[in-house]
């Protein structure tokens, strides 16, 4: 499957509404009709992001994956335990 998302360390899968990304043995992105998983699996790194934002955008979401202060956040919200939620937004 073609994507915008990077292909180095990535697999991603459509698997009939549940989509997927993985960057090297972490599920960074999980996206089911309840909405959006992102785990960084411990690695708050620029390339975990970037693969996050990648699948954000491929996907119709906003990137907003940054790291600072060594903490990944989403939207200005910090991960926790290595993971945020993006809950599908109503009628979509």
């Amino acid at each position: 499957m073609k994507t915008g998302i990077g292909r180095t360390g990535t697999k991603v899968w459509d698997d009939n509404g549940h989509f997927m990304v993985q960057y090297h043995a972490t599920v960074v992105y999980d996206e089911t009709v309840e909405g959006v998983t992102l785990n960084n699996g411990g690695w708050n790194t620029p390339t975990t992001a970037r693969r996050m934002n990648q699948a954000l955008v491929e996907r119709g979401y906003h990137a907003g994956v940054h790291i600072r202060g060594g903490l990944m956040e989403y939207e200005g919200e910090l991960f926790k335990d290595g993971r945020y939620f993006i809950p599908r937004p109503k009628g979509v």
